[in-house]
């Protein structure tokens, strides 16, 4: 088995997974030694990876217990890819977009395959059925198209997101929600038609924590999975250390 910690710059995700499968996991802004330690009284870990986008100050405490207890493998320029990557900035890709073009690897090996995170921002991969990964985009997520137009404007609020499925908004919240949800939508359907005009038999999947709110009104057919960050990490660890 092993464990698998996801460090984002709000949250850590913290999972244990063995065989493609996440057994347990769960998030918080910080995670206690003493958490760690029930997950390890609970399951026999073997191996343990850290993807992290925080300062080593902020997470010195956690990496040095799980060094003591493990061997912890960190996602960097070291780590084996099972992909040929022709990213022409390998080093500024992040390890998000790594690990979800890693978890597709899993069950769709040998296709054209266009992975979409919804969260903060959104993010398009692109790997071909002859498994190499040629980059794709990034735009805005919700909050920050939210955000946007309250920061920018005089007088647009600041609108949380809510279910909302008209064309016409009929007072100015209404018209923020369907600029931005349609919006994306629009988006995120058209750069799909796009891709699929250029590859064939494109496998499109979907992940992050927007992913459920849009699966439903997107007018392509798509495979939406959750954790797929944590699969993706999880099947790097497994590669690293059967190549070893």
């Amino acid at each position: 088995m092993n464990l698998i910690f996801d460090i984002g710059n709000s949250k850590i995700k913290c999972a244990v997974a063995d065989s493609n499968a996440v057994l347990e996991h769960f998030s918080s802004p910080k995670i206690k030694i003493e958490d760690v330690e029930k997950i390890i009284e609970k399951y026999s870990i073997k191996y343990c990876i850290v993807s992290s986008v925080r300062k080593k100050d902020d997470t010195k405490e956690l990496f040095d217990y799980l060094k003591s207890k493990f061997k912890v493998h960190f996602l960097g320029p070291e780590t084996k890819l099972p992909f040929e990557n022709r990213y022409l900035s390998p080093e500024s890709l992040g390890q998000d977009r790594i690990a979800v073009v890693s978890a597709s690897q899993i069950n769709f090996k040998n296709e054209n395959r266009l992975i979409i995170q919804i969260g903060t921002c959104i993010t398009y991969d692109f790997i071909d059925c002859d498994n190499t990964y040629h980059g794709g985009a990034i735009s805005p997520g919700l909050s920050l198209r939210f955000k946007s137009l309250n920061a920018f404007t005089g007088n647009l609020p600041l609108v949380k997101y809510q279910n909302f499925n008209k064309l016409l908004g009929a007072n100015t919240e209404e018209s923020i929600l369907s600029g931005v949800i349609n919006g994306m939508r629009a988006e995120i359907d058209g750069i799909i038609d796009e891709y699929s005009a250029n590859y064939e038999n494109l496998r499109i999947i979907m992940t992050g924590g927007g992913a459920n709110s849009f699966e439903k009104i997107l007018k392509n057919k798509i495979f939406a999975v959750s954790n797929f960050v944590i699969l993706g990490l999880n099947y790097l660890l497994d590669f690293n250390e059967e190549i070893q």
